[in-house]
């Protein structure tokens, strides 16, 4: 029986997703204990699985991914084993910019493919693997840009900031957790997967319309409202509405135009944070 259980898609997605996830452990905590901590996942895939099905299965993701979160901050703060907070940021920094460099690309090929429906880019890029990596690491890279901003000007901002931070850093790769395990059983929960994003920027707009008032960054403080305001908006008039798919067959370049310049300025707010950072290593070590 349970054979037959771990053959199930969302369980086997989900063993897979988590042994991905491990590698951001650093490398002598998976050489130890990335081992048992797969079988011990394993095993409460099936027993949740076995007493609620896909509900448990998103019950003890949540459960998961905010422990997981944890657990991978406390590994890579520790003394003298780990890395340090200004490394922290700065990676957190270029992981804001891979993030906003993979939204730019899933978004331009969509609508090169809307435009051109004769090149036929999207079936040819679905099974690429940077169309994947960019997909599926979207999320996960914004979430540690997000903890990266709260980390280095979550206290310059306010407790409120910080907040909106961790919230978005938390509730939006768990949304897209819910897509990713979901629609191996429903293939209308995918759409999940791209709320996930939203709310995470949502959650950084709020920080950015704080961040106007309090000015936390060296420069740029309009930056984390210019990199988070679009693409929520345009989910939630979708939502709203029900017929956002119109708008951008008529008057794509309404859209488009302005989720470029969301993602530019999340990578143009990652470069910020990650020199912000390498300044500040620079002036401890004088």
């Amino acid at each position: 029986m349970a054979a037959h259980l771990e053959d199930l898609p969302s369980i086997a997605r989900s063993v897979k997703f988590y042994r991905f996830l491990l590698v951001l452990y650093p490398a002598d905590f998976r050489q130890e204990y990335s081992g048992q901590m797969l079988q011990l996942f394993r095993d409460c895939c099936l027993r949740a699985y076995r007493q609620n099905g896909l509900l448990g299965m998103v019950r003890l993701w949540a459960v998961t991914f905010i422990d997981l979160v944890s657990s991978l901050i406390k590994e890579h703060m520790q003394k003298e084993t780990n890395m340090s907070k200004s490394t922290f940021i700065r990676i957190s920094g270029w992981a804001l910019v891979l993030a906003g460099v993979a939204f730019f690309l899933i978004f331009l090929v969509y609508y090169l493919d809307e435009a051109n429906p004769l090149l036929h880019i999207m079936s040819a890029y679905y099974v690429t693997p940077l169309y994947i990596s960019a997909f599926y690491a979207g999320p996960l890279l914004l979430s540690a840009g997000l903890l990266g901003l709260r980390t280095r000007y979550g206290e310059t901002a306010s407790p409120a900031g910080s907040g909106m931070l961790l919230f978005g850093a938390l509730a939006g790769p768990a949304l897209s957790l819910v897509g990713i395990i979901g629609s191996a059983s429903n293939d209308s929960l995918w759409i999940y997967h791209i709320y996930g994003p939203s709310v995470s920027m949502l959650f950084l707009a709020v920080f950015g319309i704080i961040a106007l008032d309090s000015k936390p960054l060296p420069r740029g403080n309009a930056l984390p409202l210019l990199a988070g305001i679009v693409l929520p908006v345009i989910m939630g008039v979708g939502l709203i509405l029900g017929a956002i798919d119109g708008v951008i067959d008529r008057h794509p370049l309404v859209l488009y135009a302005p989720l470029a310049i969301q993602f530019l300025s999340m990578v143009a707010l990652g470069i910020i944070l990650q020199g912000d950072a390498s300044e500040q290593e620079s002036l401890a070590a004088a």
